[in-house]
């Protein structure tokens, strides 16, 4: 047993990530069954346990025949009654019995043990829920379904979509008035333009509380968001679902009423703000979708943020992903780099990005689609240009960690081997060089040794001859200077070696404000100019 076991954790060392996890998944499975708990009890009984057992076993053995039982008192303070004496005579109680009398107090008398341990591994489904956790989720069903009622019955009849915004949305189920129209539409699914109390109690039984016996109460809010969102044939939210609720946001929102006007924008900011969400919270499957899984969707901080934005009329407080700023620093970055202004750039496009920061090696892996898989090969559209900027400008989250660690493993085992990181490095050491030539000889050369051992001072890896991922992740806050130092020379020699100042926001959000600052500044400057020079023209 313990020799399986080490052979096991062995095989783990050698596998990939992937096939790491579904080995400790079916560990795990293994591990919780009762067979295998009896096993365990078994193996892990120590030496002198097994003695004291053999010695006790013996001991019962030697006993003799019978057994002696008790003296009656010989002075009894008081006299016996007839009633109470046995007729039968007393017998002496053999050993057979007295052993088959001790097996059928341990029958009865339950002890705790490894038996007692349920089942609490579930790999391919959610445990059953307990009979209080259902009984409570009814009570809440049916707390919301008197307010239906009372709802319907204050109006009288059917509801229409602006009176089910207002009178159900907001205030029966407590939710952001951006998603009316999704869980209207949901609703009304033969668009009638109007929804009846029978529609709306049966589409919130069946679809808005599914899956609400497995989750908290505290968590009940952003499992009515999941299932108002997802399609009710599908299991998980798409892109395509949060379009509704964006464009009641384009719509209703007091910060955005000046894109009304400009539809492309509008259509614009809609792909940037979903782009922001999958990038952050979502699980990339494949070239054609993103998707958000419920559990994904819960422990996310997307509900929090929606709340957010519907009680605060500035949607430039919101830094995560409704910043009307932040998009406007993505679209401007992204339409510099558009020399045709198709929406779509290339390779050659990005390599101008930072002013020809990125090596070509890390643009080749980029544009291959390993940090996030594309829909065309050569080209590069808006919402993907969001995931790498994002990736780029803050390298600290976990996103732009496991997005740029993909693009370096080019062997695709989970690990950053010596060989691989150096061979990224080998065009770091070529620039480095040049711009030594270009300053006159002057400068300091930097060896991928010196660079390396700099790394591993700060992030201080478990095995520094092969760097994971989670060695990354919990060093994130300087876990970026690793990404530099292999593909972005000047962010590079920026770096001191010193642990960035806590500043307020993120990365992102520092470099988000300070580029609209600029952008905002240089184009009032622009305007400055354009007037002085229509007013000279006029004078002349």
């Amino acid at each position: 047993m313990p020799v399986l076991i080490e052979k096991i954790l062995d095989i783990d060392e050698s596998l990939n990530d992937a096939a790491r996890v579904k080995l400790s998944e079916f560990f795990m499975h293994w591990l919780s069954l009762m067979e295998t708990q009896n096993d365990i009890k078994t193996y892990f009984t120590t030496p002198e346990e097994k003695k004291e057992t053999n010695k006790r076993k013996q001991e019962e053995h030697s006993t003799k025949d019978t057994i002696p039982y008790t003296e009656i008192e010989r002075t009894p303070t008081t006299a016996p009654k007839l009633n109470d004496i046995t007729k039968r005579p007393i017998q002496p109680i053999t050993k057979k019995e007295n052993i088959k009398q001790k097996e059928e107090e341990k029958k009865e008398a339950p002890s705790a043990s490894y038996q007692d341990i349920p089942q609490f591994f579930f790999p391919s489904s959610t445990p059953p829920p307990t009979s209080p956790t259902i009984k409570q989720h009814q009570k809440i069903q049916q707390m919301y379904i008197r307010k239906l009622e009372q709802a319907f019955k204050t109006i009288g009849g059917e509801l229409t979509k602006h009176q089910f915004r207002e009178h159900i949305t907001t205030k029966v189920f407590q939710l952001s008035l951006y998603c009316s129209s999704t869980l209207f539409k949901r609703i009304d699914s033969k668009n009638k333009k109007s929804v009846s109390l029978t529609q709306v109690k049966a589409y919130f039984i069946n679809t808005m509380c599914k899956g609400m016996e497995y989750i908290g109460d505290t968590a009940l809010i952003k499992l009515f968001y999941f299932n108002v969102f997802r399609q009710p044939t599908k299991a998980f939210v798409v892109p395509e679902d949060l379009s509704t609720f964006l464009s009641d946001l384009l719509l209703y929102h007091p910060g955005l009423d000046f894109l009304k006007e400009t539809p492309p924008f509008q259509e614009k900011y809609r792909q940037c703000v979903i782009a922001r969400i999958f990038y952050a919270v979502g699980k990339f499957v494949s070239p054609s979708q993103d998707k958000l899984t419920q559990n994904q969707f819960i422990r996310s901080n997307l509900v929090d943020r929606i709340t957010f934005i519907t009680d605060n009329p500035d949607i430039n407080l919101e830094l995560h992903y409704f910043s009307y700023e932040h998009f406007y620093v993505l679209y401007c970055k992204f339409w510099a780099l558009d020399a045709d202004h198709d929406f779509l750039i290339s390779r050659a496009d990005l390599s101008s990005y930072s002013n020809y920061a990125l090596t070509p090696k890390i643009l080749d892996r980029v544009f291959a689609g390993y940090g996030r898989r594309r829909r065309r090969p050569h080209m590069m559209s808006f919402d993907e240009f969001v995931w790498f900027m994002l990736a780029e400008e803050d390298k600290t989250t976990s996103s732009a960690i496991e997005y740029w660690f993909r693009c370096l493993d080019t062997d695709e085992d989970g690990v950053l081997s010596m060989y691989e990181m150096e061979n990224f490095y080998e065009e770091q050491v070529e620039r480095i060089q040049r711009q030594i030539q270009r300053q006159g000889g002057e400068g300091e050369h930097i060896t991928f040794d010196n660079a390396y051992r700099q790394f591993c001072d700060i992030v201080n890896p478990k095995n520094p001859m092969a760097i994971k991922l989670s060695d990354l992740k919990r060093k994130s806050s300087v876990a970026y200077f690793l990404f530099d130092m292999l593909f972005n020379l000047n962010k590079m020699l920026d770096f001191d070696g010193k642990h960035p100042p806590n500043q307020q926001g993120s990365k992102w959000s520092q470099f988000a404000r300070y580029e609209y600052d600029y952008m905002a500044a240089k184009d009032d400057e622009e305007q400055e100019t354009n007037d002085q020079y229509a007013i000279s023209y006029n004078g002349y």
